[in-house]
């Protein structure tokens, strides 16, 4: 079992962290968003929650993997209605 876990750490949460440190401290920096958006932040909610580029990619990424996870069920599941 640590193989693998180390072995999907390896493969992917490594490279998706190196990805987030590049967007949060290269990329989008807090100065470098206060010059495009006015705001340090890259999204600020209506209840004043302050969220950074890295957390906005990181929920984003999230959503689109949930979605296509569910889509990819749903296809297996008419899928195997059909073949019936």
């Amino acid at each position: 079992m640590l193989d693998k876990f180390f072995e999907m750490g390896i493969s992917y949460f490594l490279p998706l962290f190196f990805f987030l440190i590049w967007l949060e401290y290269s990329l989008f920096t807090p100065e470098r968003l206060e010059d495009l958006t006015g705001s340090p932040y890259a999204w600020v909610t209506d209840s004043g929650l302050r969220l950074s580029a890295a957390y906005v990619y990181l929920f984003s990424f999230n959503i689109f993997l949930t979605v296509f996870w569910l889509l990819e069920g749903a296809i297996r599941f008419i899928l195997k209605r059909r073949k019936r």
